[in-house]
């Protein structure tokens, strides 16, 4: 047994435990090029996400102005044709250019 116990005991100390491990260049290159297209591409999504956010919210604060401008306009369009103002009508628009649209009351 005590064979063995020393065998091993000069297994560990052949083993060296180094604190700093020097690698060429050569051999970390790929590694480090892959970080940097890796870092690259965190920073392409980051601004791709940011602008996509930014679009977003310029298309629907644009949405809401064109819906807002088109219930004046029929508002408008109400007014003009004097309809009573305690009834309510429900605006039919045509779907197709130059067909008519028409005030329909609402039961």
């Amino acid at each position: 047994m005590t064979d063995s116990v020393n065998e091993v005991e000069e297994q560990n100390e052949e083993v060296q435990i180094r604190e700093i491990v020097e690698i060429e260049w050569e051999e970390i290159k790929d590694v480090f090029e892959m970080r940097e297209h890796l870092v690259s591409m965190k920073d392409y999504f980051r601004d791709f996400s940011l602008n996509y956010e930014k679009n977003k919210a310029a298309i629907l604060a644009r949405i809401v102005e064109i819906e807002s401008q088109m219930y004046e306009m029929a508002s408008a369009l109400k007014e003009k044709s004097d309809l009573d103002e305690g009834t309510t009508y429900d605006l039919k628009l045509p779907t197709k250019k130059e067909d008519k649209a028409y005030f329909v009351k609402r039961d």
